[in-house]
This record gives C-alpha cells, sequence and structure tokens, in this order.
C-alpha cells in the first residue's frame, strides 16, 4: 500500500527530478525497515 502511494506521487510531479529520486531512496529505505 505504501509503495503503491510512492509510485503515484513519484509518476505525479515529473518537474521535479528530486522528488522522483527521494521518492525512490524512501521506498527503498521503507524495504529496508520492513526487512528488518
Amino acid at each position: 500500500m505504501m509503495r503503491k502511494n510512492l509510485m503515484t506521487k513519484q509518476t505525479g510531479p515529473k518537474k521535479q527530478g528530486g522528488s522522483t529520486f527521494l521518492g525512490m531512496l524512501f521506498v527503498g529505505a521503507a524495504l529496508v525497515f520492513v526487512a528488518l
């Protein structure tokens, strides 16, 4: 559920290049947090 929301947020604001990068980092951090 969280990943889907992040993905939709990434595809939304394409003007902000940094936003997608931060989004990917956030997804990675979330995956690591869930793995732990």
